[in-house]
């Protein structure tokens, strides 16, 4: 017994930091948990290893009690009822998946080493399972939806888990006073999978489903802003060719205006000039980034961050074709708005506000980055950053958005928070639309 005890304390507590640190970005206190470790989970499981002890039942209920308690105090840059989701979601998910193999192995009247060896197997093979999720290798999406569901979704996840876990070993017990038969045993299997199945893989399934639906509403609700944007920058960038026209027009016309006045028509010269310049807006962009979308963006950006006192700065260029102008503006417009917005929340005067953006395009290759201070670093949770927002379930959506486009050009998102420096680079290869050649005339 003390065996089982042993194998899922210990894998329960190592998949549970694999989880918080690999998908969810937390900063692990290695010092802190070895020291917790060593003090407080260790003599628990001793204690359980002597059953004679009259400290066995209490020493067994607190090594349950250190899966959830000690994620609490080694994990940082995660919100604590996140660590606790995480930590019910796994434990409930670990005890209900091995209780079950363990029941139908152990109707096969295999001694307790066979059992052993299994339940080591299985916990080991959670364990691979975890960090191969970590790694983004296997069920990355999954744990992303599984992880940053509505509170309702996380309740429904955990009422399914726990209650297959409950019912699985009330089974055990149930079947337990049975006499054994053969029946009984195809009885118990079939029960087993059952379980198996409607307790833990359909909750994750529906789950999925859920979750994916929900950030798929909120990025058509997104795109449907993006897609108002991009008509208005549109409009800029036919007033900005229309200002160009002036601009050519004027330099056309300054030698009417110039004969106009040496010969002293100076109503003339009047009348040409007010005939250029009536109903002409001379808002002219501040970028020229070789794509007329991105200088109406960066242009608009601009005025939003002089007004919280910050410099916007642009440095390389971006293709005016390969990319969508939809796409364009959901990486460039919600990597700007996270940028300016980080700026806003700077308290310190001492803090310079910035916001820098990076482009580089060579060979189809098209490279983005955007760079603005903060006061503190922020933890990276997978390919999102830790909320800091009071409406958590929504939180993300906008870098969800920027991932989304950038893997659908095979390209990906990084982010990054060092030495008070928060950056966002994207990474994407572009198909450019090759001119086609003039076909050799006939002769």
């Amino acid at each position: 017994m003390s065996g089982f005890i042993w194998f899922e304390i210990l894998s329960c507590i190592v998949n549970i930091h694999i989880l918080l640190v690999g998908v969810l970005g937390g900063r692990l206190l290695v010092r802190r948990g070895l020291a917790l470790f060593f003090t407080g989970v260790l003599p628990c499981l001793i204690l359980v290893n002597i059953p004679e002890s009259p400290f066995w039942d209490i020493a067994y209920a607190l090594c349950f009690l250190w899966v959830f308690v000690l994620p609490l105090l080694t994990v940082r840059g995660v919100a604590k009822r996140q660590i606790l989701y995480v930590s019910f979601f796994f434990t409930g998910l670990a005890s209900a998946f091995a209780a079950s193999c363990l029941w139908v192995v152990g109707l096969f009247y295999v001694g307790f080493g066979v059992l052993y060896a299994v339940s080591a197997i299985l916990h080991a093979a959670m364990t691979v399972v975890c960090v191969l999720i970590a790694k983004k290798i296997l069920f990355s999406k999954v744990a992303r939806y599984i992880f940053l569901i509505p509170r309702r979704q996380k309740a429904f996840m955990l009422t399914c888990i726990w209650g297959g876990t409950i019912m699985a070993f009330l089974l055990i017990e149930m079947f337990y006073e049975f006499p054994v038969s053969i029946y009984l045993v195809v009885i118990q299997i079939i029960c087993a999978v059952i379980l198996v199945i409607v307790g833990i893989l359909c909750p994750l399934w529906i789950a999925g489903t859920i979750s994916s639906m929900h950030y798929q509403a909120v990025s058509d609700a997104a795109q449907k802003q993006i897609e108002n944007q991009v008509q208005r920058y549109q409009q800029f960038i036919q007033a900005n060719q229309d200002i160009r026209q002036f601009r050519h027009d004027f330099d056309n016309s300054k030698v009417a205006v110039l004969s106009h006045l040496k010969r002293g028509d100076i109503a003339a010269a009047i009348q040409c000039l007010w005939k250029l310049g009536q109903s002409i807006n001379l808002d002219f962009f501040t970028f020229d980034t070789g794509s007329p979308v991105a200088d109406a963006l960066l242009s608009e950006k601009q005025g939003k961050a002089g007004e919280i006192g910050a410099q916007l700065t642009f440095e390389g260029a971006i293709p005016s074709s390969g990319i969508e102008s939809i796409d364009l503006c959901v990486i460039l417009g919600n990597l700007l708005d996270n940028a300016l917005e980080a700026c806003e929340k700077i308290k310190n005067p001492r803090i310079k506000l910035w916001v820098s953006v990076e482009a580089f395009f060579d060979n189809e290759f098209f490279f983005l980055a955007v760079k603005n201070p903060v006061e503190d670093d922020v933890p990276v949770q997978g390919s999102l950053p830790s909320s800091t927002k009071s409406d958590k379930a929504s939180h993300g959506f906008g870098l969800y958005s920027v991932l989304t486009v950038a893997e659908r050009y095979d390209g990906k998102l990084n982010l990054d928070c060092k030495d008070g420096v928060w950056t966002a680079k994207v990474e994407m290869d572009l198909v450019l639309e090759q001119e086609e050649e003039p076909e050799p005339a006939l002769t």
